[in-house]
C-alpha cells in the first residue's frame, strides 16, 4: 500500500469519529490535523541510528484501543470550544490551539503514555486559553468539565512527569516562578 492510501485508510475512520455527533467540520478537522501530524511524526521514527537496516518500523494504522484516545482528544477540544463561546478568542487562534492540543495528546499516546481525561483538559485548556494560574485552571476544568480542584492537582502532578514507553520522563507541564502554568512540547 502507498503511504497516500495508508494515510487515508487511517484519516477516514478517524474523521467519521471525530463528526459523528454532528461537530464543528473546523473544529474536527483542527483535532484531526493535530492527530495527523503526530502519527505523521511517529511514522518518521526510525531505529536507533546504530541499526544496519534503518526500518520504519510503525505505519498509518489506526487501532481498535486508539479510538477512545481520539474520541476523547475529540470531546475535550469540542467543550474546550463551546467554553469559548460567541465572546472568546478569534477563530483562527482556537483553530491552531485545537491542533496543538491534539498533536500533544496524540504523541504522548502513542510514546506509550495514556492520559486521563482531567489531564486532557488540563492540556487543552492550557493549549486553547494560555498560560493560567492553578486558580484559574481549576474553575476552567470545573466549567468545562466538572472536574474538581482536587483532581486538577493530582492531573497536574502527573503531568509534570509522564513516563513513556521507554522510560523517559519528560514534563507535558510547568510552573514558573509566579505559579503560572504552561504547556511544554515533547
Amino acid at each position: 500500500m502507498s503511504a497516500s492510501i495508508e494515510q487515508e485508510s487511517f484519516k477516514a475512520p478517524l474523521e467519521a469519529l471525530l463528526t459523528k455527533d454532528g461537530s464543528d467540520s473546523a473544529i474536527s478537522n483542527a483535532i484531526m490535523s493535530g492527530i495527523i501530524d503526530a502519527e505523521r511524526e511517529s511514522i518518521s521514527d526510525k531505529v536507533e541510528s546504530g541499526s544496519a537496516f534503518n526500518l520504519r518500523i510503525r505505519h498509518w494504522v489506526l487501532r481498535r484501543e486508539d479510538l477512545p484516545v481520539a474520541e476523547g482528544i475529540g470531546i475535550v477540544g469540542g467543550l474546550m470550544t463551546a467554553a469559548m463561546g460567541p465572546g472568546g478568542i478569534a477563530g483562527a487562534a482556537i483553530i491552531a490551539a485545537l491542533t496543538c492540543f491534539a498533536k500533544m495528546c496524540w504523541a504522548v499516546w502513542r510514546k506509550g503514555a495514556t492520559l486521563s481525561r482531567p489531564e486532557v483538559t488540563i492540556i487543552g485548556l492550557l493549549e486553547v486559553r494560555g498560560s493560567m494560574s492553578l486558580e484559574e485552571l481549576t474553575n476552567g476544568a470545573l466549567e468545562v468539565a466538572g472536574i474538581s480542584s482536587g483532581d486538577v492537582q493530582r492531573a497536574l502532578m502527573n503531568l509534570s512527569q509522564i513516563e513513556l514507553r521507554d522510560g523517559k520522563i519528560v514534563s507535558l507541564v510547568r510552573q514558573d516562578s509566579s505559579g503560572i502554568w504552561k504547556t511544554q512540547s515533547l
